[in-house]
């Protein structure tokens, strides 16, 4: 067995002292560093977290919004068409209802594959029916009813159909994602 004597520790603690501070100090630098690094991760993650979670309840607000517009023209479009009747689309600025999907646009990203893809479908949908709408008004005269704008209204009625699935697929796909997060989040909360 080794015998170490007090006067061997008082030795090498005077002998080695700058090196061992410089040791210990270098421990306590790489400690700190580590302990810096693990809590700026965990800020980034719960940013990330909230700015994927402000951007779904952006979109599904702004969804939920034209879904209501869109159910309402479709309920007045289908009226007139029971009744065999035509009519023109109100003309409508697909941009001004888009500002929430157009701030998200650059963090898109954060949002799960399906997420995105319904939501471009539905607001790219929502933006061609504007178009048509628009279209419309330019090559139709509402008080000489033809074929050609017979034609032009149940393409539209049935352009505005696909558009309000679209839009009710994307809020399913955005709500379904919301709760997930939701789960996610808990769990990971009760593990801390």
């Amino acid at each position: 067995m080794l015998d170490i004597s007090s006067e061997t520790i008082v030795y090498v603690l005077k002998e080695y002292q700058s090196l061992i501070g410089t040791v210990v100090g270098f421990i306590g630098v790489c400690i700190t560093l580590w302990y810096n690094a693990h809590v700026a991760e965990r800020r980034r993650t719960k940013e990330i977290a909230h700015q994927r979670m402000t951007s779904r309840v952006a979109l599904t607000s702004e969804l939920s919004a034209i879904q209501t517009t869109l159910k309402s023209w479709k309920q007045a479009l289908d009226k007139l068409a029971d009744q065999g009747e035509v009519g023109l689309p109100r003309p409508f600025n697909a941009e001004g209802a888009s500002r929430a999907y157009r701030a998200v646009l650059p963090t898109i990203g954060l949002l799960t594959e399906s997420e995105i893809e319904k939501a471009v479908l539905a607001y790219s949908q929502y933006e061609n029916l504007s178009t048509m709408a628009r279209q419309m008004q330019e090559d139709f005269d509402p008080s000489k009813p033809d074929k050609a704008m017979s034609l032009a209204f149940k393409a539209y009625v049935h352009a505005l159909s696909n558009t309000l699935e679209a839009v009710n697929d994307a809020l399913d796909i955005i709500n379904e994602a919301k709760v997930i997060e939701k789960a996610n989040q808990d769990a990971r909360e009760r593990k801390f």
